[in-house]
């Protein structure tokens, strides 16, 4: 049951059915094929647009073009002039629903055998009045220049006046000393130095002058200044004039992501950015009568923010078998490497109807996280504590590995016990080691009743004096898990039955020293016994060996295992000589040696250098 119930308020909201964007599965892939001047990108970029995922492409092609396309169909684009170009697509991914967005940019160059084709200059243009006697040109023409490509343009303006030579596409303007219509002329000249191909176009459009008004397109001008405050931008706009007295005023933004904004005045605009560089421009257009004037003006921005550095997740639980008041406790866990243990370093409170969890500020690393129910029953089929995702067990806990950034998703999974009912009995003790100087109960352990496919049935917690119990099992086989976090535990194996239906001493022992907790075996004479063996040389390198107290024809399983609960190593041997243990394929670390027998098993620390 992984189902979340957001009280809000005293209102239910549905959780959305979409999967929520991870920007480590979003990538950005070209390839390239050249025909000639045209060139073939194929788009294999990853995720495509779905129901709740847009995908944009800005595609720069090397030659002062872009394309912009919102699909991975393939995209052609034909050059004008031989060379190798460097094609840099820039990828945006939107989850509209989770509100993320994702960015990536994937390049590659391409050779291309081209000449300038005649048939491609075209000169075009379109020309209005501005403030009553100046005539504005808006330079249409193709083709840009780019490498090995120059384009000059020679504007005629019809009034015996000197022509404007220029070599960018920029508006250009004229003042005319009178009234008339006049025939203004563009040409357009290309040359392709690599091929020593020279393209002339020319172009012509008349132009009527009626005089001067209130509005002098030669104090039109369009300006601004922006402040960034990390991903947003505020555009102040300085435009000249101000609008009123009969003039009015229309201010378009264009962002240089693929959005604008369009004002009637000039109050600041603020814009939020993605990582990237981008330019503004501004197009003021002021109008006053027949008069329209026009200018513009492009600035450049880079936004870089740092994500910020969080470690979060859900924890999901049942609505249902919770209350309003009910909260959720969170710990942050580290491991030292120092000590070889495992700590935990924070923790948060949350309500169980919206256990949201969010550790700031930490450090790169591993890390886990464990929840735990509180308010709730402390025994039976209840939710039980749980590491990331969902485990029961903190040595079988999910690794989370923090770069710095965001990481999240990390969610935990609460688990619930499954017991119906039955006739069994089940109870026992923890008690702590010798080495705490009296063997009191240990307070406050959780103990997991677990089935055979050690899937919890029920847990308990230890009162006062260490006891536990569950009560009501069902006839079958389980283990008692008693979990501690750093103690490597050996659980006991028992049977309900009809016959045997009240398992009374179950008991362990904890031990600070050994870092285990272990069944306490009663009236039987075996191996937990620690002076029936010993293993030496502790620390050791290459080879462990164990001397037995008693020699016997028993079996014996000896098992190595790391702080993490890892089986690094495993051998059976007979009890009727002394073994060596092979341990020179082992890394260097703090272990735990195991001995099990038919009787009982021990374990103790091992340090192999």
């Amino acid at each position: 049951m992984r189902n979340l119930l957001l009280f809000m308020f005293a209102a239910l909201l549905a959780v959305p059915g979409f999967a929520q964007l991870n920007c480590n599965n979003v990538s950005s892939a070209i390839s390239l094929s050249a025909s000639g001047a045209v060139v073939t990108l194929t788009n294999s970029s990853v995720p495509t647009s779905t129901t709740n995922i847009y995908t944009t492409y800005n595609i720069h092609w090397g030659d002062n073009t872009t394309t912009t396309t919102g699909n991975n169909n393939n995209v052609t684009h034909t050059y004008n002039t031989s060379g190798t170009y460097t094609v840099t697509m820039y990828t945006q991914v939107l989850d509209s629903i989770n509100n993320i967005l994702c960015l990536d940019t994937a390049s590659a160059n391409i050779t291309v055998t081209a000449s300038l084709n005649c048939n491609n200059v075209n000169a075009s243009f379109n020309a209005y009045v501005s403030g009553g006697n100046t005539g504005v040109l808006v330079n249409y023409s193709t083709p840009v220049a780019g490498p090995k490509l120059s384009v000059q343009y020679l504007i005629n303006w019809g009034d015996g006046s000197t022509p404007t030579a220029t070599s960018s596409k920029s508006n250009q303007t004229h003042v005319y000393s009178s009234g008339g219509t006049y025939t203004i002329k563009l040409y357009v000249t290309a040359h392709d130095s690599n091929n020593n191909i020279t393209c002339v176009d020319s172009t012509a459009k008349n132009l009527t002058i009626n005089g001067g008004g209130s509005l002098n397109c030669n104090t039109v001008k369009a300006a601004f200044s922006k402040t960034v405050s990390g991903s947003v931008v505020t555009l102040i706009n300085n435009s000249t004039p101000n609008p009123g007295s009969g003039i009015s005023a229309s201010y378009k933004i264009y962002w240089g992501d693929g959005s604008s904004t369009t004002k009637t005045n000039k109050s600041n605009t603020s814009h939020s950015y993605a990582n990237g560089s981008y330019t503004i421009q501004l197009v003021a257009t002021y109008t006053a009568g027949t008069t329209t004037c026009i200018d513009s003006i492009s600035d450049s921005v880079n936004i870089n923010v740092t994500p910020p550095n969080n470690i979060s997740g859900m924890v999901y639980l049942d609505s249902s078998q919770i209350n309003v008041s009910d909260s959720v406790m969170i710990w942050l866990i580290t491991f030292d490497s120092s000590t070889n243990l495992l700590t935990a370093i924070d923790s948060q409170k949350k309500p169980a109807y919206y256990p949201l969890y969010n550790f700031q500020n930490k450090a790169a690393g591993q890390y886990r996280t464990k929840a735990k129910l509180l308010n709730g029953q402390t025994s039976g089929a209840g939710y039980v504590p749980t590491y990331h995702d969902s485990d029961l067990l903190w040595s079988n806990a999910n690794i989370i590995t923090h770069t710095g950034g965001t990481t999240s998703g990390k969610h935990i999974y609460l688990k619930t016990g499954t017991v119906t009912a039955g006739p069994g009995f089940v109870g026992g003790n923890v008690t702590q080691g010798a080495n705490k100087g009296t063997a009191n109960g240990i307070e406050g352990m959780t103990i997991f009743l677990l089935n055979t496919a050690n899937e919890p049935v029920a847990y308990a917690i230890t009162d006062a004096n260490g006891d536990y119990s569950f009560s009501n099992v069902p006839v079958g086989s389980y283990t008692v898990h008693p979990e501690n976090i750093n103690y490597n535990t050996t659980p006991a194996s028992i049977n309900i039955s009809l016959t045997h239906t009240a398992h009374l001493d179950i008991n362990f022992e904890r031990s600070h020293s050994q870092k285990t907790i272990v069944p306490i075996s009663a009236g039987i004479g075996n191996v937990n016994d620690k002076a029936s063996f010993t293993a030496y040389p502790n620390p050791a390198t290459d080879v462990i060996n164990i001397n037995w107290g008693r020699l016997s024809n028993d079996m014996a399983t000896i098992s190595i295992t790391d702080i993490s609960g890892k089986k690094v190593h495993t051998s059976e041997v007979k009890m009727d000589v002394n073994a060596a243990i092979n341990i020179s394929n082992i890394r260097p670390g703090f272990y735990f040696l195991n001995v099990q027998t038919e009787y009982g098993s021990n374990t103790q620390k091992l340090l192999i250098q």
